[in-house]
């Protein structure tokens, strides 16, 4: 697992294949529902592009900035890093108190985001090709803050 200190500062990004979760760790740049919708519309654009930049996150110590096409990298950390955990774990985490506040993990197999954020009561997936889908995620957060 990872070495965070202050997880109310950063949030957990990762792409799940099967039952293993390959990650790295956002850290806070505005607010994280940001980077939610950030992720929904960078999924929606180009899909591709984002799982090729969570794995190239993996030679960095952290991503600083999610946009709605690009990530923006922290410090070169080993090019041979890779960030990996068991969908199981990472699932037990999700429910622990002293864990991140942010989750979004895409499913590349069920072609999902999947969301743990306070703003909502439960764990979510939200399919970022549907409209619907997309503007439940923003109003649950607006009604929230």
């Amino acid at each position: 697992m990872f070495d965070i200190n202050d997880n109310e500062i950063s949030a957990f990004v990762g792409v799940s294949f099967s039952n293993k979760i390959v990650y790295n760790i956002v850290e806070r740049d505005g607010e994280f529902e940001n980077t939610g919708i950030s992720i929904l519309r960078f999924l929606h654009n180009n899909k591709n592009l984002f799982l090729a930049k969570i794995f190239e996150s993996q030679s960095y110590d952290s991503i600083k900035l999610l946009l709605d096409n690009d990530l923006i990298f922290g410090n070169f950390y080993n090019s041979n890093n890779s960030n990996m955990d068991s969908f199981t774990d990472v699932y037990k985490l999700m429910n622990e108190v002293n864990s991140f506040n942010h989750y979004y993990i895409f499913d590349i197999i069920e072609d999902l985001l999947i969301i743990k954020i306070p703003e909502l009561e439960e764990i979510a997936a939200i399919d970022y090709k549907n409209i619907n889908d997309i503007e439940n995620f923003i109003n649950n957060i607006k009604r929230s803050l």
